[in-house]
């Protein structure tokens, strides 16, 4: 039997920016070529209404900030003064963030336009990072895929290598509302992590080095946990922005968790060792249609190696040496309740 996933490019603009179309089991998401952005997902609820379930904008010249939906990368996440060692050689990248580097630097993968194809029903960007781009070593070849299958569920695969030792962390920055992008808070969703410890963090988020048990804190998600605002203001006043660890084997695809509202549901798996849990308390955005995105008005589930994994040996390896295929595999599973 034929698939009933479909794909096809919608748009050209003048600078080149591609926009596609991805369709597959009741799902309809759009992307960009420019950052790689996941600029909508269009999923039914119990009662068949189609809503948007991501944040964003109308346009891809106005992303850049928030990186709502972006391919994230050289490294997602912190790098605490954007400093690390590599084979005894010391690095100093971008610091954007507070005293720490963020998701890349000052031009990272989310500003790139990536180049793009459909192969097998599948929408294929690459981009070459140049030896030095942002301070990194190395000239880095990235491949990310991204499928949406008959079954309703959105697979990104992301490869990469390098003809230099580096450091690498790619991921993707969707914030998703089950309810609706344009809906306000995320205070009527339920989640629940299959993580049974997580990274404390210092006050400028950098983790302190130490892997913690979530038992008997407000970081045991493991089972179903309403997200109320309530839970979210006993979390330092802003929520949560941590690094979960993923139970099971890195490298294997695992259960990471399940969000449900609005009589939908979202299921993550990924091969990846950590995931960042972030429930936006730093935004402020105007985006589609004019509508306003404040703080909790959505939340992000960013598969990844732990934050400052370069500075930290107690953490998973987050090096690519030449030779070697940097592989990893994330999908996003929607269905009703």
């Amino acid at each position: 039997m034929a698939s009933t996933a479909t794909i096809s490019l919608v748009k050209l603009w003048e600078d080149s920016t591609a926009q596609y179309k991805l369709c597959g089991g009741g799902v309809e998401v759009v992307i960009y070529s420019l950052g790689g952005v996941i600029q909508s997902i269009l999923a039914p609820n119990n009662q068949g209404e189609v809503v948007d379930v991501t944040l964003g904008y109308d346009t891809p010249q106005e992303y850049g900030k928030f990186y709502f939906g972006a391919l994230v990368g050289r490294f997602a996440n912190r790098i605490a003064h954007g400093k690390f060692s590599l084979d005894g050689v010391s690095y100093q990248l971008a610091v954007n963030n507070g005293p720490n580097h963020l998701h890349g630097g000052l031009s990272g993968f989310d500003k790139k336009n990536w180049d793009h194809e459909i192969i097998d029903n599948k929408l294929v960007l690459t981009y070459t990072s140049a030896d030095g781009e942002e301070s990194y070593p190395g000239q880095l070849k990235v491949k990310v895929t991204y499928e949406v299958t008959e079954n309703a569920e959105l697979v990104i695969d992301y490869e990469a290598s390098t003809d230099k030792p580096t450091i690498l962390n790619l991921t993707n920055h969707a914030y998703f509302n089950l309810e609706g992008e344009a809906t306000g808070n995320i205070f009527s969703h339920k989640i629940q992590l299959a993580c049974n410890e997580y990274t404390p963090k210092d006050d400028v988020s950098i983790p302190t080095g130490e892997i913690t048990s979530v038992t008997d804190t407000n970081f045991d998600l493991r089972s179903s946990t309403a997200l109320t605002q309530d839970l979210l203001a006993s979390i330092d006043n802003q929520g949560y922005d941590h690094n979960f660890i993923v139970e099971g084997k890195t490298g294997e695809m695992r259960f990471v968790g399940r969000v449900t509202a609005g009589g939908r549901v979202m299921d993550v798996h990924t091969t990846q060792p950590g995931v960042q849990f972030y429930t936006g308390y730093y935004l402020n955005a105007d985006g589609k249609s004019g509508h306003h995105y404040g703080p909790y008005s959505a939340f992000c589930l960013e598969t990844q190696h732990y934050p400052d994994s370069p500075n930290k040996p107690n953490f998973p390896s987050c090096v690519l040496r030449p030779g070697e295929q940097y592989h990893h595999t994330t999908s996003y599973k929607f269905s009703v309740e």
